[in-house]
């Protein structure tokens, strides 16, 4: 339990890091512009920052289950076919999931020696950040998988469906 609050800490900090740094750049280049200046390095910062606040705000929204979903069908189903989708929906999203991960792995590897022009740094540091989203969040939906369906006394599946 405490390694699941210990990463959640970290990934908001790390997340509110790169918005405050986000915001910081984008600020000083504008400012810095007005007065004639320019930071040539900006554009690239912000589109890595950008990328980053991405794939790493998918595991957020995915650990918070804030996800956007229809739920009216589901919500019409018995009990034992509510499982039945929501088996079929871990399988589907994990295998998709193992896809994304092996399409991601191949991008950073083809991406490492390219180089960017500002920075002169690998575009694989671009493509990490899904590879490391896709990963994580493929480790918690196993881990869903099993706290869900494999245990004999699921409580928590009873409680949220009334059962």
């Amino acid at each position: 339990m405490k390694t699941n609050v210990f990463f959640d800490y970290f990934l908001y900090y790390f997340l509110s890091i790169l918005m405050i740094a986000l915001v910081l750049i984008i600020f000083i280049s504008v400012i810095l512009r007005w007065f004639g200046l320019n930071i040539f390095w900006a554009e690239e910062v912000l589109k890595l920052l950008f990328v980053w606040i991405v794939y790493i705000g998918t595991i957020a929204v995915y650990k918070k289950n804030r996800l956007i979903a229809v739920e009216v069908i589901f919500n019409l189903l018995s009990v034992k076919a509510k499982r039945i989708v929501e088996m079929m929906d871990i399988c589907l999203t994990t295998i998709l999931l193992a896809l994304l991960i092996i399409a991601s792995a191949k991008l950073v590897i083809l991406q490492l020696k390219t180089i960017t022009t500002a920075l002169m740094i690998s575009y694989s540091v671009f493509t990490i950040s899904a590879l490391i989203s896709f990963s994580v969040i493929f480790v918690l939906k196993v881990k869903h998988f099993f706290s869900h369906f494999i245990q004999k006394n699921n409580q928590k599946f009873r409680r949220q469906y009334h059962i």
